[in-house]
């Protein structure tokens, strides 16, 4: 989310810059307020999911991920795979699980 325990600084100066970020273990760091903050300033639609494995859990980046309180019910989706799919240029459909 722009830098281990910076995310304020990743507010201030690339929120709204459209560059991509990811949420490698952030979610267990970062305050969700935060969070939403940079998703209503930026779109959701270049945050990748990322969980550092193997210095965190997959699946407990992913709880935490769900956990989280969403401005729009797309933007976990894209998180999880249509905005890495659009970087890389690649077709996606239908919803992650």
């Amino acid at each position: 989310m722009g830098g281990f325990r910076c995310w304020n600084r990743a507010y201030e100066v690339l929120a709204g810059t459209r560059v991509w970020l990811d949420t490698s273990n952030s979610l267990k760091f970062i305050e969700p307020v935060l969070f939403r903050r940079l998703i209503e300033k930026d779109g959701s639609d270049r945050i990748l999911f990322g969980s550092e494995f193997p210095t965190t859990s997959p699946s407990k980046e992913l709880e935490l991920l769900q956990g989280l309180d969403w401005v729009s019910a797309e933007d976990p989706n894209g998180i999880l795979g249509t905005n890495a799919a659009h970087l890389f240029g690649l077709s996606f459909e239908g919803e992650v699980e």
